[in-house]
């Protein structure tokens, strides 16, 4: 009786089983795109002018024949994935993907790919080794970008919105010594925007923090940062008020002819 073989020793890796590749006996795997018999491992021999099957199987090629009709061979071709394919898949099934991939390829499909500008409609072709697909802008025109640069974000729209934002960066820079005063920035006093990523309040100048194991209130005027100390987020909520109240309101006050152009500024820009 020959002893069953140890492949704990070979291709290690989560897609690995036996030492075999439970990816690449997949039945649903992608056919080649010249694949004309409709099954993998079924070809057409031009030399013999009949249909071919052969079978894979941890590094070996096997030869199965050479038929008359397709339906034999891809029958002949489905004999041998059962005596070398079934019983791998019984003790480790192939685990679905969350992806679609594009018919007879392993690329990920990203038709249909929604961003905060534009959306993915076609798939346009491979350069080299890059694919490229067509995406259309919300203001209607269309452009080629790439699945590296659809994937991290690394185009935001035709060219569009950074034309957008070269505007608000020159009217930026045109008015920025309006935008400061005594020190300052003016716009940044009337923003609702938390200054910090990981805030866990939700609210402007109110954190908690773990080490002390308390909530507080901060609000930085002409360079000064003046914090308080609160037992609660309400607290630390009313304590953050009562600073705007008390720095912010007679600034607005004494600058209040100032304020109103800076505000007139920031509505007419696009952002």
């Amino acid at each position: 009786m020959s002893e069953e073989k140890n492949y704990s020793h070979e291709h290690h890796g989560r897609d690995r089983f036996k030492g075999t590749k439970i990816s690449s006996i997949n039945p649903e795997r992608a056919k080649a795109a010249n694949n004309k018999s409709g099954y993998r491992g079924v070809f057409w021999e031009e030399k013999s002018k009949r249909w071919r099957a052969g079978i894979g199987f941890q590094g070996k090629k096997y030869f199965i024949g050479r038929f008359k009709t397709v339906e034999e061979a891809i029958n002949a071709r489905k004999e041998f994935e059962e005596r070398f394919f079934a019983p791998i898949l019984k003790e480790r099934p192939v685990s679905k993907k969350s992806v679609e991939h594009l018919p007879y390829s392993n690329l990920v499909n990203l038709i249909g790919t929604k961003k905060d500008h534009y959306i993915v409609i076609e798939f346009a072709g491979r350069y080299g080794n890059t694919a490229r697909w067509v995406c259309k802008c919300e203001c209607g025109n269309t452009f080629i970008a790439t699945s590296s640069e659809i994937k991290k974000d690394k185009v935001i729209s035709c060219g569009c919105i950074v034309s957008n934002r070269k505007k608000y960066s020159y009217h930026a820079c045109k008015n920025a010594n309006i935008y400061y005063v005594e020190g300052t920035h003016i716009p940044k006093m009337f923003s609702n925007t938390c200054y910090r990523n990981n805030n866990t309040s939700g609210v402007k100048g109110v954190f908690f923090q773990k080490r002390g194991g308390s909530w507080y209130a901060k609000l930085t005027f002409k360079g000064i940062e003046h914090r308080v100390r609160c037992d609660t987020k309400a607290e630390a909520i009313k304590a953050r008020s009562a600073l705007e109240r008390e720095y912010y309101i007679p600034f607005i006050m004494k600058h209040k002819n100032v304020i109103e152009k800076v505000k007139r500024i920031n509505k007419c820009m696009v952002r």
